[in-house]
């Protein structure tokens, strides 16, 4: 079940902590911040991620899973109404329950809370952005994951997206053994469940309630975390 606390934390410009597949994530966000006159750019903000490890201090894995989202977090904002601006956001892993060592699992809860803590931060946005996980087994299609840790083990691909709210994918990373067509069911069965939704007899609920017939979209769970802000 996917959880969501908005501004969690007084001191940053915008907060949330965000539970999706088994990771918890506690976003910060500041900014517009002044920035190094070195590290400026004439015509937009410079982007910074950060992303804490739950115990010890950041790794190889923390800084692969920066790389990755540094650019889709970029394409998200309006840098260009910041010039010589710093943005910086800062993603603290609380919780995993996973054991599992495939870093994708964990990049749905940090790019969900990435997400709210700009909305949270009132950051001027080109869009905005839901994630989806999907996995992949020879000869199974593609299954729409909302409980990353039902299926460890069991599965051949993993594949995460990022949807906007117009359905585009801006963000599509996978590892594991797949092919091409494998690739696709994935990435149409993440699409349709964040713009459509799925049917009750889906054995997966990404943001329902449990109450039965269509669950709620991405699309809609973030429109209504997003009529939450403005009414606080």
């Amino acid at each position: 079940m996917t959880t969501t606390i908005l501004h969690p934390l007084s001191s940053p410009d915008g907060s949330a902590t965000h539970t999706a597949h088994g990771h918890t994530i506690t976003a910060a966000v500041n900014g517009p911040l002044e920035v190094p006159r070195r590290d400026e750019l004439p015509e937009e903000a410079t982007v910074e991620l950060h992303i804490r490890p739950a115990t010890g201090i950041s790794t190889i894995r923390e800084r692969s899973l920066e790389l990755l989202l540094e650019p889709t977090i970029r394409r998200l904002i309006r840098t260009e109404t910041y010039p010589r601006t710093l943005i910086q956001l800062t993603l603290q892993i609380l919780r995993s329950e996973s054991s599992s060592t495939n870093t994708l699992t964990q990049v749905p809860a940090l790019l969900g809370a990435a997400m709210l803590a700009l909305l949270d931060g009132g950051v001027a946005l080109r869009t905005t952005v839901v994630p989806a996980l999907a996995v992949t087994a020879r000869g199974q299609g593609a299954v729409l994951v909302d409980d990353v840790t039902e299926y460890e083990g069991e599965w051949d691909g993993t594949h995460v997206f990022g949807i906007t709210g117009e359905g585009k994918v801006i963000l599509a990373k996978s590892e594991g053994s797949f092919g091409v067509e494998e690739w696709k069911d994935a990435c149409a069965v993440a699409v349709q469940g964040i713009m459509e939704g799925e049917e009750e007899d889906s054995d997966e609920e990404m943001y329902g309630d449990g109450d039965g017939g269509k669950q709620e979209t991405g699309r809609e769970w973030l429109m209504g975390v997003m009529a939450e802000k403005e009414s606080s």
